[in-house]
């Protein structure tokens, strides 16, 4: 589609988008346990966690589009562990994606011009496409530390509240045991004016 409607320095045309995304998320930890081997204090977490969700946008870039993820879920479950200090939290952890699931539209909609004259023609676009990715994992390290959050007013500096960072170093990923996208639906073709 060569001939689409674009925007030159000559003629500019507007482009804008709008779009809306929700999601929700649910994290609940299973098994919780702090506990010392002699001196050391190690920590053990296992848990599930899960997210549905969907997203869609419209606009115009030199044609009209809408696209987005109709409906999106994902579920997984997870454990960790290793040593406890508090203030540091270090050790090896595990991820495991059971299912995860994306409907995803793309859509649009063009003016053009056909190449052997100037008769003015519609182009169109849709396609509804499903992937579903089952059962894979991940397994790595992992440090959090635990420090205060400090604030400040004018110019003084005061503790406010702590906070966690986490660093993640993922060495073994493991390969899906399914991993397909279905084409529900497809069509595209030109219409003359």
């Amino acid at each position: 589609m060569e001939d689409t409607l674009k925007r030159t320095n000559d003629n500019p045309l507007p482009s804008w988008s709008v779009g809306h995304e929700k999601k929700w998320e649910r994290s609940r930890d299973i098994v919780e346990s702090r506990f010392f081997v002699g001196p050391i204090p190690l920590s053990v977490t296992a848990g599930v966690s899960g997210n549905v969700g969907f997203g869609i946008k419209a606009g115009f870039n030199g044609q009209l589009f809408i696209e987005g993820d109709l409906f999106s879920a994902n579920f997984s479950g997870y454990a960790l562990g290793g040593i406890d200090l508090l203030l540091v939290e270090a050790g090896i952890q595990i991820s495991m994606t059971i299912i995860e699931n994306n409907f995803t539209l793309a859509s649009s909609l063009g003016l053009a011009l056909a190449q052997d004259s100037q008769q003015p023609i519609v182009t169109y676009q849709a396609s509804l496409i499903d992937k579903l990715d089952v059962i894979k994992g991940k397994f790595g390290l992992f440090a959090t530390i635990n420090g205060l959050q400090w604030c400040k007013t004018w110019f003084i500096y005061y503790p406010c509240g702590t906070k966690s960072t986490t660093y993640n170093f993922w060495f073994y990923q493991t390969g899906s045991l399914f991993d397909k996208e279905f084409t529900l639906y497809s069509k595209e073709g030109t219409i003359e004016l």
